[in-house]
């Protein structure tokens, strides 16, 4: 669910914990998932046209596994935020902040 790395569950873990949990991040961190997903969508149509072509260019072979290694990356990374996402959706908008943590999100610019 978390990809790869204790470090990096760890890490959504102490966001979800940390961050006041509002529907606006739910939405923010949604759109970055989708975002990814839209990456990876591009990255499976690289690597599609690459197979299309190994019997033309030999270095295409080459390129392939690079590409599903990044994928995989993206799936990961694409997981980790639907599930932050979910956390922030699935709670209540006005949870008590721990005083002993703090977060700063800044949303664009404001006039």
């Amino acid at each position: 669910m978390y990809g790869n790395g204790s470090q990096v569950k760890r890490a959504v873990e102490m966001l979800t914990d940390t961050v006041p949990r509002s529907a606006l991040l739910s939405l923010l961190c949604k759109q970055i998932g989708d975002q990814i997903r839209h990456d990876i969508r591009d990255l499976e149509n690289e690597v599609q046209a690459l197979e299309n072509r190994v019997a033309d260019e030999p270095d295409a072979a080459a390129a392939i596994p690079f590409r599903q290694g990044a994928l995989r990356a993206l799936k990961g990374e694409a997981n980790r935020w639907a599930a932050v996402s979910e956390a922030f959706s699935n709670a209540p908008e006005t949870r008590p902040a721990n005083p002993a943590n703090f977060a700063f999100v800044e949303l664009g610019g404001r006039e």
